[in-house]
């Protein structure tokens, strides 16, 4: 029994005369484009003899931009809070298109080092890379990036003034290197943290002893609490000058502190 196809070889010569590619013949046969139906279409064209000849060989947008492709007006402008850091080669792609030559803004060194290579680097000069204007961009190569105030983050989350803290006779102030959101939820560590404290030598000796011996996980809450002390105890402090009685001492709270604490 002759097999029964369900697109005749006439519905198929038909189809590809009017078409460019197998893409095209799917559409005009209304089948969903998929990578299954152009294989197997594709077969059949091939079992049936059916002339493609004059079906392209390259891909019909090949050479031209993808339309999901982000036009360098929508890429170098300022980006709201909370917005993601924009890609470098992106970035680099819109300056190069806008037009700005591609050489160190510093040492006008091109894009070749030894005859190979370089890519230049993308510097925010304000040091806020949410401001991607192109005023605020420039080309650098690693050396004088490396230069700059701001490279590898060294302005990164920075408060523009410090937070301080008064705690009785301490004060305590720290700038965190972590975004300000993180800021304000204490998610810092020690290595995050730059703390300066303006305290006696023998209260400086407490609160290092203090870090060293406690074992918890979050350091800047190990800080907070050694702080807390000192902060007792200058009320203690205050409260025995005015004929009051001084309590225990804070370090006395800290397993295995020695006699180094707080006088």
């Amino acid at each position: 029994m002759a097999t029964k196809y369900k697109y005749t070889p006439e519905m198929l010569a038909e189809a590809a005369a009017d078409s460019h590619s197998i893409a095209d013949v799917l559409r005009r046969l209304g089948i969903t484009i998929a990578g299954g139906n152009h294989a197997h279409i594709s077969r059949q064209l091939k079992r049936f003899k059916i002339d493609t000849s004059h079906f392209r060989r390259v891909p019909s947008n090949k050479g031209k931009p993808s339309p999901r492709r982000r036009r360098p007006a929508q890429i170098l402008v300022v980006l709201p809070e909370g917005s993601p850091r924009p890609s470098p080669a992106r970035l680099r792609r819109a300056l190069i298109e806008s037009g700005m030559p591609y050489h160190c803004a510093g040492c006008k060194i091109e894009g070749v080092w030894q005859g190979q290579p370089l890519t230049l680097h993308i510097d925010h000069v304000s040091g806020d890379w949410l401001d991607n204007r192109i005023k605020n961009l420039r080309f650098l190569c690693p050396n004088c990036h490396s230069q700059t105030e701001n490279f590898a983050g060294k302005k990164r989350g920075c408060s523009p003034a410090a937070e301080a803290t008064s705690l009785g006779g301490v004060k305590r102030g720290f700038e965190s290197r972590q975004p300000h959101e993180r800021e304000i939820n204490r998610a810092v560590t020690l290595r995050s943290v730059t703390t300066s404290v303006t305290i006696s030598p023998q209260d400086d000796f407490f609160l290092r002893d203090y870090i060293f011996r406690n074992n918890s996980a979050s350091r800047s809450a190990v800080i907070g609490e050694a702080l807390g002390l000192l902060r007792e105890k200058a009320m203690r402090d205050d409260y025995a000058a005015s004929g009051g009685e001084a309590g225990a001492e804070p370090w006395s709270a800290v397993p295995g502190a020695g006699s180094g604490g707080p006088t």
